[in-house]
């Protein structure tokens, strides 16, 4: 049902897929020997690390913004609120927002993951394979980025979920939740302690349990794919050829965004399996049946209002459909009022 809800963008969704493991891994390949050649493998990999991960966000943004500005039709029908975009509905109160969203965004990119990674190559040395003898296979990308992402979402689902807790939210989360509803620059919105904790951490893990087993451009990758498939989950807009979604068990903006909205359940960041393991996406589902529900009634409104004004225009419309009823009634097979059996409801 996934995969059919999904449509044409389905075709669009592979194909980023297909061009993200093949093709970019080979451009990579191509350029990496006179990326590497003669420089410092420790400087190298703080500033590539550094550089890649600011320049996917500021790009997805920079994206977002003309999608947001555009306006239109056609992608505004992705929209998972029906409520207008905060810069619409309260034009000051984002100006404030967006201000504080900047200078969080700053300090976390710009000062404190710097820091951390210039700790970790002092304290640790480079535990990424650099050399460009020996550059990873499609699959070593695909088996390595699958085992990240399954350590990620594991970690996350704790870290997220530890944060939600009543004594520890007012304190830390509760700056990413003045978003209630999620839009690009909400990825990396978060208090320090919750932008190592619940964003360093989880996704850096997996890469050092790996080692060396894993080349630096399979970790390029990776942030890539995660920083992506964070802004995919916070730009307000369920895309059918989003790549993030063709994994069974992903999650999805709009799955995502009732938890902005609702602030409840809902803690996995890339799946939903640990949601439905301990429970916690519960609410969700109720109210996605409840949102399904409510829309094909509104369809089945919009069809008899419809009818009925046809109706009311075309008298040889209605009386065509007269006919057509009377017929039905009088076929041989049909129970008459007074034929004695019991009906049921």
């Amino acid at each position: 049902m996934r995969y059919k809800r999904k449509g044409y963008g389905l075709i669009n969704a592979i194909l980023a897929a297909l061009t993200f493991f093949f093709v970019v891994p080979r451009v990579l390949g191509y350029v990496y020997p006179s990326l590497i050649d003669g420089k410092d493998h420790r400087w190298f990999t703080f500033f590539s690390t550094t550089l890649v991960h600011t320049l996917t966000n500021i790009v997805c943004y920079t994206v977002s913004y003309f999608l947001y500005k555009a306006k239109s039709p056609f992608i505004e029908r992705y929209k998972v609120s029906e409520a207008p975009w905060p810069w619409e509905s309260d034009p000051q109160g984002w100006k404030t927002l967006l201000k504080k969203s900047l200078i969080l965004f700053s300090i976390n990119n710009f000062l404190l993951a710097p820091a951390l990674i210039v700790f970790d190559i002092i304290t640790s040395g480079v535990s990424l394979r650099v050399s460009p003898d020996v550059l990873p296979t499609t699959k070593d990308i695909i088996l390595q980025l699958s085992f990240c992402m399954v350590v990620e979402d594991f970690f996350f689902y704790w870290g997220h979920r530890l944060l939600h807790h009543r004594k520890v939210y007012p304190h830390i989360h509760k700056i990413h939740h003045e978003y209630t509803q999620t839009v690009s620059i909400a990825n990396e919105y978060a208090h320090p302690l919750e932008f190592i904790l619940s964003n360093l951490i989880p996704s850096t893990l997996g890469p050092k349990l790996l080692g060396k087993q894993m080349h630096i451009i399979t970790f390029w990758m990776w942030v890539v794919l995660r920083v992506g498939e964070s802004v995919d989950g916070h730009c307000g807009y369920d895309f059918s050829w989003s790549p993030f979604r063709l994994l069974p068990l992903s999650g999805s903006s709009t799955y995502h965004a009732f938890h902005h909205s609702a602030n409840v359940g809902n803690y996995c960041s890339l799946f939903t399996f640990w949601d439905t393991v301990f429970h916690t996406n519960r609410d969700y589902w109720i109210w996605l049946a409840k949102r399904q529900k409510d829309s094909q009634l509104s369809e089945i409104r919009a069809t008899y209002n419809k009818l009925k004004s046809k109706l009311a225009k075309d008298p040889s419309y209605q009386a065509s459909k007269l006919d057509g009823l009377k017929k039905v009634t009088e076929l041989p097979n049909a129970e008459s009022p007074n034929s004695g059996h019991e009906k049921a409801e």
